[in-house]
């Protein structure tokens, strides 16, 4: 388990979302910190035809967190 407890919020604003950098973001963040949120307001969804068409994350605050196209 990741010893950094403090709580690290990163928002994404108008711009376009990769499902596969969304996963990498999502994993980089949880091997550095215990608490994180990711924000995406206004995002506009790419459709990678590699990536996943349905992300769905248990955030470490017990929240469920679902986002699909």
């Amino acid at each position: 388990m990741v010893n950094n407890t403090s709580l690290v919020s990163v928002a994404i604003l108008n711009t376009n979302i990769d499902y596969t950098k969304l996963y990498s973001l999502h994993d980089a963040l949880t091997t550095q910190f215990q608490y994180f949120e990711i924000l995406l307001l206004n995002p506009n969804f790419i459709q990678n035809p590699t990536s996943h068409n349905h992300i769905s994350s248990h955030s470490h605050l017990g929240n469920n967190i679902t986002l699909s196209t």
